[in-house]
C-alpha cells in the first residue's frame, strides 16, 4: 500500500542521506535546528543526537530538557556494545541546562534484550529514555510476525536477518517484555496503540508525544487521542524532526493538531500539550511550563498585530502565525533571543 512504500522508503532515504552528509553539514544542521527552536519560542526540548561528538554544540545552549543519544542495534552483534556506548555517553561532560539521556531508536531497530539493558542502565543512572513506538502499521506487522516492508526491505538493505521465530508481539507488549514501559521512557508517536495498549501505558505512567504533522507526511495514520484522554495519559506535542516535517515550530504543530484532531481536543488542551504537559513529559515541570510561584521566570513574549477577546485567547494561540510574532524568549529571566538572531 501507499503507507508501506512511503514509510520504509523514507527510512532508507534517511539512512542514505546521513551517509552522504559531510561533518560540517551535520554541524550546521544542528546549529540551525537549535536556533530555529529558540526563534519559535521553544525553551525546553527532548532532542535526539545520532553523532555523539556533536554534543559540544549544545554546551552553550540556553535550552533545558534532555539530549538523548540514539542507539540502534540488534541483540546479536550490538547487544554488548550499545550499553557500553550508552554508559560512556552518560558520563560525558555537563551540558549546561540539558541533561544526558538515551534514545533506543524503536522496537524494530533495537533488540529486546539490548533494550532491557538500556532501560536498566537508565533507571540506575536516573536518566530519561525516549523511543519512537507504535508509529506505523509496518512496525506492528514486523513485531507481530516478521512480515511486511521492514522485514522484506529495510532489514535486507542494512544487512540484518529478521528475528526467527518472529517476536510475536505488539509495540506495548514489546516494551513490557524489555521492562521499558515505565514513567522515565518518553514514548513518541503512539499512533498504532489500541485501547488495551493505552491502558498499559496509562498504568505505567508513561507520557506520549504526538507528532501529527510527521504522521500525516508519512501516511501512518492518526493517533487515537480520545482513548488517551479517557485513560488520562499525559500527552505532549512534538515536531519529530525536519526529516519528516516542514518546521520545528510548535506553533505550526498546534495549528495542525487543531485541524487533525478536530473537536476531540480543545484549544486549551492543545495549549497545555505544548506547555505544561511537555514540561511534565520532560520531568522539568517544577521549573518550566507554567507561570507559577517557585518556577523559573521562563516565558515568551508575542507581538501580534491585533489581540482577540480574552475568551478567545486559547483559540488565538493555536495558530501557526504566532511563531512569527515571538519578540522575546526569557529563560530563567534572561532574554535569549538577541543572542540567536542572525
Amino acid at each position: 500500500g501507499e503507507g508501506e512504500r512511503c514509510f520504509v522508503d523514507w527510512i532508507l532515504e534517511l539512512i542514505q542521506l546521513k551517509h552522504t552528509l559531510e561533518p560540517e553539514q551535520l554541524e550546521r544542521s544542528v546549529e540551525r535546528g537549535l536556533m530555529q527552536m529558540l526563534q519559535n519560542g521553544t525553551g525546553a526540548v527532548c532532542d535526539i543526537l545520532s553523532v555523539a561528538h556533536l554534543d559540544r554544540l549544545y554546551h552553550e545552549s540556553p535550552l533545558s530538557g534532555w539530549l538523548c543519544y540514539e542507539m540502534i542495534g540488534q541483540d546479536l552483534g550490538m547487544g554488548a556494545v550499545l550499553p557500553m556506548m550508552a554508559n560512556d555517553w552518560l558520563q560525558g561532560t555537563s551540558l549546561q541546562r540539558l541533561q544526558r539521556g538515551l534514545s533506543p531508536h524503536s522496537p524494530y531497530t533495537v533488540g529486546p534484550e539490548t533494550l532491557q539493558k538500556l532501560a536498566d542502565l537508565a533507571r540506575l543512572k536516573q536518566v530519561m529514555t525516549t523511543m519512537h513506538v507504535a508509529e506505523s502499521p509496518e512496525e506492528s506487522a514486523f513485531l507481530d510476525s516478521s512480515a511486511g516492508a521492514i522485514a522484506n526491505k529495510l532489514y535486507p538493505t542494512v544487512g540484518w536477518p529478521p528475528p526467527a521465530p518472529p517476536l510475536a508481539s505488539d509495540p506495548a507488549g514489546y516494551l513490557e517484555t524489555s521492562e521499558a514501559l515505565y514513567p522515565g521512557n518518553l514514548l513518541v508517536h503512539g499512533v498504532q496503540f489500541d485501547a488495551a495498549a493505552i491502558r498499559k501505558v496509562a498504568k505505567a505512567g508513561s507520557s506520549v508525544v504526538l507528532c501529527p504533522r510527521s504522521n500525516a507526511r508519512l501516511g501512518v495514520g492518526t493517533a487515537p487521542v480520545e482513548s488517551y484522554l479517557c485513560q488520562e495519559v499525559n500527552l505532549a506535542l512534538g515536531t519529530d524532526s525536519m526529516a519528516s516535517n516542514d518546521s520545528l515550530s510548535l506553533w505550526d504543530e498546534m495549528e495542525f493538531a487543531r485541524e487533525v484532531y478536530g473537536p476531540t481536543l480543545s484549544p486549551v488542551q492543545i495549549l497545555a500539550m505544548a506547555t505544561i504537559n511537555g514540561a511534565r513529559a520532560l520531568r522539568i515541570d517544577r521549573q518550566l511550563g507554567a507561570l507559577e510561584p517557585e518556577t523559573a521566570a521562563s516565558f515568551q513574549v508575542l507581538q501580534p498585530q491585533d489581540l482577540p477577546e480574552l475568551e478567545n485567547i486559547a483559540d488565538f494561540l493555536c495558530r501557526s502565525g504566532r511563531g512569527d510574532e515571538v519578540a522575546h524568549l526569557y529563560l530563567d529571566h534572561v532574554d535569549v533571543l538577541p543572542s540567536v538572531v542572525e
